[in-house]
């Protein structure tokens, strides 16, 4: 799946999927995004949210749960016929989201991940905002940013799940 990596002032990163992924595109920024932790004392881009996001997707994988497995303000992610389902949170259940499927939805979380890990290496010393590295989609005049090196596997010391919710 050809995505598309930005980096904004603040230095974090978004994902882009194209205009026939806008939900999934939509889900992503909103449940998983670069930003820190709360509580983070840098606001620097972190991979925490990816790291959430693929433990508690491996776990929802394991049990074969359909429960959402993250969700942000207005959208979650959940398995739905043993494929990914990003959907808008607030529709009816008779509404489907967009569906993906488990190893797609990996494959973006991991590369989405090294493109945080490298945009908080170099700060916001990169000339470019863009760190697209698989879509030619960039303005005119734009020169992307080196690629990211190799960040390799997220490490994970214990599993993690999204906060629970409390109203």
């Amino acid at each position: 799946m050809d995505a598309h990596f930005s980096q904004r002032e603040d230095g974090q990163v978004d994902i882009d999927l194209g205009p026939e992924w806008v939900l999934v595109t939509e889900a992503l920024n909103d449940c998983v995004s670069s930003l820190p932790p709360r509580g983070a004392e840098e606001a620097a881009p972190s991979p925490y949210w990816v790291d959430v996001t693929l433990d508690a997707l491996d776990s929802a994988v394991a049990s074969e749960s359909s429960r959402p497995f993250i969700w942000g303000n207005s959208t979650l992610m959940r398995l739905k016929g043993g494929r990914v389902e990003a959907r808008d949170e607030y529709d009816d259940e008779d509404i489907d989201g967009q569906f993906l499927d488990v190893e797609t939805l990996r494959s973006l979380l991991v590369r989405w991940r090294r493109h945080i890990v490298r945009s908080a290496a170099v700060g916001n010393r990169c000339s470019s905002r863009d760190l697209s590295t698989q879509s030619d989609a960039r303005p005119p005049g734009v020169t992307p940013c080196p690629p990211p090196q190799s960040a390799g596997p997220p490490t994970r010391s214990a599993p993690r799940t999204p906060p629970s919710r409390t109203l």
